[in-house]
């Protein structure tokens, strides 16, 4: 079996569900009241995803459980309640501008979070339009909603809009040359948020896994409980990555302002300014090592044996080395992900 960047396919996000739709949100205050609740509300876009679903859990505990997003503000800065707003198809079609416009006009949140994308790898090599139209026109959408509207975007980002022929971690502002459709449209996506904004993260992250929704983990404990034995590839090598951590660190990023420990208001000049930065677990691997950690923590009787990329062909190209550097994420932010290893232990423990 050979790995994706993601199992998954959808356009908008998966499983689970928002706490609050544009329907039921409060109107529009004029004033301070007004500023006070935009400050105050956070939006997952994508909340029926994999990560949606995790981001909307972190967002309910705040950065790293300290700081609050949705909850209380605590340590001598005051308090204050935040409302996290979770919005997937049913609510907002990204790649319409019109839907774009209309939700977020309503809302009017000061920090957004997209989750939402469209991630069947080999999908997006015959579903090019789909592709560029919820990859790339989505975040351009959202990204300007949030430019009229003063608000941050944090967007998820993937290593695939690498090459995978370098030898050493990628850093984030190594040149981009993706070499699928999927990549394309990511790297495309990232361009146009660049070009628009100014108070914004770009988060890549890679090899995603979580106890929900569709992902190479739920596939290898399903292949492996009704076969004797997997062939998985062991020439792709990159780091794995625990929904649950990515999205804590998203959060963390997010509510991360040049000072202080809440999004900046309106005009403030310590937004946190253009980033891009990885996020992934620590330690790298090929899918093969990866397949067969999850077997061995699983108890499963199954042999894992290596393959290559040649002997499992796949339409869209995948890069042979996509691991990302996440020095940077600690040096800013002083976000230090735990081994893959660890990561997976819990998530399995949740199954």
């Amino acid at each position: 079996m050979g790995g994706s960047s993601s199992q998954r396919s959808a356009v908008s996000g998966q499983q689970g569900m928002s706490n609050l739709t544009p329907k039921t949100a409060t109107p529009i205050a004029d004033g301070a009241a007004e500023m006070n609740r935009r400050s105050a509300l956070v939006c997952v876009v994508g909340a029926k995803g994999m990560l949606g679903q995790e981001l909307m859990r972190a967002a309910s505990r705040g950065g790293n459980q300290r700081s609050a997003v949705s909850g209380r503000q605590e340590g001598g800065r005051g308090s204050a309640e935040y409302r996290v707003v979770g919005l997937d198809i049913e609510e907002i079609d990204i790649t319409k501008p019109a839907s774009v416009d209309a939700v977020m006009d309503e809302l009017r949140p000061r920090l957004v979070f997209n989750a939402a994308a469209y991630t069947d790898v080999d999908g997006c090599e015959s579903n090019q339009a789909t592709a560029m139209a919820v990859n790339a026109e989505g975040p351009a959408n959202l990204a300007r909603a949030c430019h009229r509207l003063g608000a941050r975007l944090v967007h998820v980002s993937t290593d695939y809009v690498f090459d995978g022929r370098k030898d050493s971690p990628y850093l984030p502002d190594d040149p981009v040359d993706p070499q699928s459709v999927y990549g394309r449209s990511k790297a495309e996506g990232e361009r146009v948020i660049r070009e628009i904004l100014t108070d914004y993260a770009i988060v890549r992250t890679s090899w995603l896994f979580a106890a929900g929704g569709k992902n190479f983990l739920k596939t290898i404990l399903k292949l492996a409980g009704e076969r004797d034995e997997l062939r998985v590839v062991t020439d792709q090598v990159g780091r794995p990555t625990y929904a649950a951590d990515l999205a804590q660190a998203l959060v963390e990023i997010g509510e991360h302002p040049a000072a202080g420990t809440q999004p900046p208001a309106v005009g403030s000049q310590r937004a946190m300014g253009a980033r891009t930065c990885h996020f992934c677990n620590a330690g790298a691997c090929s899918w093969f090592e990866f397949a067969a950690e999850i077997v061995r923590l699983s108890g499963k009787r199954c042999r894992v044996l290596p393959t290559t990329t040649a002997g499992f062909p796949r339409p869209a190209k995948r890069p042979a080395y996509s691991v990302l550097s996440t020095d940077s994420l600690e040096q800013e932010f002083g976000i230090r992900p735990r081994d893959w290893r660890a990561a997976l232990a819990e998530c399995l423990a949740k199954l």
